[in-house]
């Protein structure tokens, strides 16, 4: 874990929120493992925070450090791993969303607050058809092109 800390350092600041993110079940179950030296406890959450803050206040406790922590993380609705390129809006039919959002819960695409998210699904759904469709594997033209028409 403290490696794992460690190598956030070299990181963009949005990166670093989102590994720490990633990292916060096994902090908070390192944090009440009595077995641990108490300072080493601390320390590890002080490592977490400072990769989500330069402002930071020694705990007295590591729960008092986790406790900090999820502060800081819910502190921007927007924290976590950056977005993936520009934000694209599409409209999507009920049924069409059902499907993704049963696929989400079949891959196990959950984002922070423990929902299942779309995003990750329609990227790879995205990249699939296209790379079908440039390994010339269908024979029918993709449904997005124009067959017949003058442009």
């Amino acid at each position: 874990m403290a490696q794992a800390l460690v190598s956030l350092q070299g990181m963009p600041a949005a990166d670093r929120r989102g590994a720490v993110m990633d990292l916060l079940p096994h902090l908070e179950e390192m944090a009440q493992d009595e077995r641990l030296n108490e300072d080493y406890r601390i320390n590890l959450v002080v490592r977490a925070l400072r990769a989500c803050t330069a402002r930071v206040v020694r705990p007295l406790t590591p729960a008092d450090g986790i406790a900090s922590l999820h502060r800081v993380l819910e502190s921007d609705p927007h924290a976590g791993r950056p977005g993936i390129g520009p934000a694209v809006t599409v409209r999507f039919p009920e049924r069409t969303l059902s499907r993704i959002d049963a696929q989400a819960v079949r891959d196990g695409d959950v984002d922070e607050r423990g929902g299942y998210t779309r995003a990750p699904v329609i990227r790879r759904l995205v990249e699939e058809a296209l790379a079908t469709r440039d390994a010339g594997l269908t024979g029918a033209p993709a449904p997005w092109t124009s067959v017949g028409h003058d442009s």
